[in-house]
């Protein structure tokens, strides 16, 4: 198995210990981008999470506060 933080940092250095067990597949730029791109879709994902948080926060806190659960203004936040 691959070590996708290895193979986004050091792909040269993956292309060497492929090469020591044989032929090196021709892949490894391929796999250095789903890498790269699935750190990305990753950090996409915990800004999103993080977002609905606060979101999920300011609704309840607006509930808590007096606001009905009916509220436009809650139901555009939400």
């Amino acid at each position: 198995m691959l070590d996708q933080r290895l193979l986004r940092e050091d792909p040269e250095r993956v292309r060497r210990e492929l090469a020591r067990r044989g032929p090196v597949p021709a892949e490894v730029d391929g796999l250095q981008n789903c890498a790269l791109q699935l750190l990305n879709c990753e950090s996409s994902r915990s800004n999103l999470q993080a977002e609905g948080n606060r979101i999920g926060r300011e609704v309840g806190e607006r509930i808590r506060a007096g606001a009905s659960p009916d509220d436009p203004d809650l139901s555009a936040l939400r």
